[in-house]
């Protein structure tokens, strides 16, 4: 339609006198509404609440989806089996967003080098100071992602690893009775109170609830905390393999490691977290 059009227009144009209006006349009395509204119609934004992008990322399955709290990135490595499969909530810190830390940080590429059968959810998280913590439910941000991406969350396990600033997140979801292990990546900055209350009011010892501190600029505080668990274990710096861990270290309620990794380093140089993963409550692929 449009090339027959096009074409009739020019005819029209190449006999036009110099009295009449030429080609803009004739393509304008031409083109019909329904045409023109087809030309118009375009995707939906990737910032519009309710839309969701998919498409291949490290061997597995990427998901982006808009929510009225943020973006939420999802990822599915190859190999996911749901019969066993938990769910890794990863949070960002300061001075960055999800879609930053996502991109920048290259998470799909350390969450397939950890090899864990796990759902990995990325969710928007305070960036500074200021903000607001944007999903202060846990329940109802694996629930929001359930419903938009029609991908069901495992009935495995849930953990949450959290850089810096994370902790205001993580603190506010400690009611959630699937949470079974946290790791903070350099990020006890405070609330240190409410953390240990989670830890001694484990339903289920010794196998139940259960924390990973890694400190470099939080090495006091974590330092102080540690000593009030008589059971936590230390060990200085990450391995480069999870497999290296020892067995105590890999039950301990409290393993508290000194990162030779400085605080951005911990997340950006790509070993720690696929190593610290190992240590998730997942089986591997």
């Amino acid at each position: 339609m449009a090339m027959n059009v096009l074409l009739l227009a020019l005819v029209l144009a190449a006999n036009s006198t110099p009295g009449t209006s030429g080609v803009g006349e004739a393509v304008a009395g031409l083109v019909e509404p329904q045409a023109l509204g087809a030309q118009e119609a375009v995707e939906p934004s990737p910032n519009e609440v309710g839309a969701v992008t998919k498409g291949p990322s490290a061997g597995g399955i990427h998901w982006r989806l808009m929510t009225e709290r943020g973006p939420i990135h999802v990822w599915r490595p190859q190999g996911f089996d749901a019969r066993t499969a938990g769910t890794l909530v990863y949070l960002h810190g300061y001075y960055t967003n999800a879609d930053e830390a996502w991109a920048l940080h290259r998470l799909a590429e350390q969450f397939r080098t950890s090899r864990r059968n796990a759902l990995f959810v990325v969710p928007e998280a305070p960036v500074g100071i200021p903000d607001r913590v944007r999903f202060p439910d846990l329940g109802a941000l694996l629930e929001t992602v359930q419903s938009q991406l029609k991908v069901p969350i495992p009935a495995g396990p849930v953990a949450v690893m959290g850089h810096s600033g994370a902790f205001r997140t993580v603190v506010g979801w400690l009611s959630e009775p699937r949470l079974e292990q946290i790791t903070l990546l350099d990020g006890l900055y405070n609330c240190e109170a409410e953390f240990l209350a989670w830890l001694k009011a484990d339903p289920r010892p010794p196998s139940g609830r259960r924390m990973v501190l890694v400190g470099f600029e939080t090495a006091e505080r974590s330092a102080a905390f540690v000593a009030a668990i008589p059971e936590a274990l230390y060990r200085d710096g990450i391995p480069a393999s999870g497999s290296q861990f020892r067995r105590r270290e890999r039950v301990a309620k409290l393993l508290y490691v000194h990162s030779q990794y400085d605080h951005m380093g911990i997340v950006t140089e790509a070993r720690a977290i696929p190593s610290l993963l190992r240590l998730a409550p997942f089986n591997a692929l």
